[in-house]
Parts: C-alpha cells; sequence; structure tokens
C-alpha cells in the first residue's frame, strides 16, 4: 500500500509543487506532510468512521490548512 500511496499520491504532488518553483527537497518535504495529513483525515473519517463535525466546516479547514501545508 505504501508504494501504491507513493506512486499516485506523493509523488504527484512532490512534482507539481517541484513544478510551481520548490527545490526538490522542500517539494518532497511538504508533499509529504500534505499526504500524511490527508491520509490520517480520510483514516479517521472513513476508515474509523469518527464523525469529524459539520462536513463544510471541515472542508474549509482542509482547504486552509492544506493551503498553509503548500505555502510553507
Amino acid at each position: 500500500m505504501a508504494a501504491f500511496l507513493d506512486t499516485y499520491s506523493l509523488e504527484p504532488l512532490r512534482r507539481y509543487l517541484s513544478e510551481s518553483g520548490l527545490d526538490d527537497t522542500e517539494a518532497h518535504s511538504r508533499a509529504a506532510a500534505i499526504d500524511a495529513f490527508v491520509l490520517g483525515v480520510s483514516t479517521r473519517r472513513r476508515v474509523l468512521r469518527q464523525d469529524l463535525g459539520d462536513p463544510a466546516a471541515l472542508e474549509d479547514w482542509l482547504g486552509i490548512t492544506i493551503q498553509r501545508l503548500t505555502d510553507g
């Protein structure tokens, strides 16, 4: 599963961040942080079936947090 996530989640995000102007090390670090964050939220919500509150509020918070991780 880790190889799948690396290939289809982490690597495309790293490549996008790198193409957006980040050096490769920084792009990889930010992509890894975003990937881990999204995986954690997804696991809690979909696998553990934990209620994370209002879906609209969660979506807003996710967007803000991912943007912060992207921007550094």
